[in-house]
């Protein structure tokens, strides 16, 4: 349930919805600006040492996560729900372009890394080197990239190059600290937390690191988000990744990036170009596969609610067909739960009733 600007309407609902048996949840973005107050400093600093002027908000900066803290603690004291489900703990992801995601270098986060003996602006330059690499790369390199290229063989050379492992630990370890405080802040009011993460495939870029995360929170709820276009959707990151890097390296092809995507996914992708992969989506094989990664992570520690989108509109239409395919892969996978997404308003009856179905017949 999102918070309402009127809060006699947000507790009307609560109450209805307890009188009914259903748990009740407040939604809430952090790290973005529709997350948090108006006067919350929200600049990241770049690769370049450029401020990002981007409504995102560091997780290491003191004045800032006191002030999202403030806002949380006012919404438990003044509503009656079952606890705090939070979005957008994280740093910006491929869709926001290279520049907003390969952040914070801000002199908080400095302080911070220092802390964990990392020095961040080596890590800086190191990045930067990287990308560097990639631009650089012939045409023969992209061949003999593609024929090694695996899942395995991507996190193999990022957590091999020291500085990149130590900014990508760095990171899980700034989001890891801001959700354990909403935890204390949540159990000590005898509240519960859950958590709307990005799908397993995507959340290493954003900071989410379930392994970590599975120790403090109640739930999760991945975001496996095949069909939809937007931030957290898996085909709009994907591309946005796959085209970022086509800046840094026209001599990458469309056919390249697909045939990388293919064999990170660990699923057989057949698209004549990235656009199409935003037209059609992904294929609903990708919830089991995803489902079950988010069930490895976190070691049965917390159950998982896989995120499936069921709504239907005249830009996003999901068929019946295409929700049941949805649950039924997430079931096979592991899924503890369904979590339907996102406006109740906009999923038809009909595919409410294929979803229900669907679960009762697994």
């Amino acid at each position: 349930m999102v918070s309402a600007k009127n809060p006699r309407l947000l507790d009307a609902c609560i109450k209805e919805s307890h009188e009914r048996g259903a748990s009740v949840y407040i939604w809430k973005q952090i790290f973005h600006k529709i997350g948090s107050g108006e006067n919350i400093p929200r600049q990241l600093v770049g690769l370049d040492l450029e401020p990002i002027h981007k409504p995102w908000i560091c997780p290491n900066n003191k004045e800032s996560t006191e002030s999202i803290m403030e806002e949380l603690r006012l919404l438990l004291s003044n509503h009656d729900v079952d606890g705090l489900f939070i979005d957008v703990f994280r740093y910006p992801s491929p869709c926001d372009g290279l520049t907003s995601m390969l952040t914070c270098f801000c002199n908080s986060c400095i302080t911070n890394a220092e802390g964990m003996n990392i020095d961040l602006e080596k890590t800086r330059r190191s990045i930067k080197d990287f990308i560097e690499k990639i631009h650089r790369l012939s045409a023969e390199e992209i061949v003999s990239l593609k024929e090694r290229f695996s899942r395995p063989y991507t996190f193999h050379c990022l957590l091999h190059n020291s500085d990149i492992s130590n900014f990508l630990k760095f990171r899980n370890h700034s989001i890891n600290c801001f959700v354990k405080n909403v935890e204390q802040l949540v159990k000590e009011r005898g509240r519960r937390l859950g958590l709307d993460i990005f799908s397993p495939s995507l959340s290493w870029l954003v900071g989410q690191d379930y392994s970590i995360l599975k120790n403090n929170c109640s739930w999760m709820k991945p975001m496996i988000y095949c069909s939809g276009l937007g931030p957290a959707c898996i085909p709009t990151e994907t591309v946005s990744l796959a085209r970022e890097l086509q800046k840094l390296n026209q001599r990458l092809r469309d056919e390249d990036l697909i045939y990388m995507i293919s064999r990170f996914l660990d699923l057989p992708l057949h698209y004549k170009n990235l656009s199409e992969i935003e037209a059609r989506g992904l294929p609903a094989e990708l919830v089991r596969l995803e489902t079950m990664r988010a069930k490895e992570a976190v070691e049965e520690r917390v159950p998982i609610y896989t995120g499936i989108e069921a709504v239907s509109t005249d830009v996003f239409p999901i068929s019946p067909e295409r929700v049941e395919s949805y649950v039924k892969n997430a079931l096979e996978g592991g899924a503890d739960g369904i979590v339907i997404s996102w406006d109740i308003k906009l999923v038809p009856d009909e595919n409410l009733k294929v979803i229900k179905k669907a679960i009762a017949s697994f």
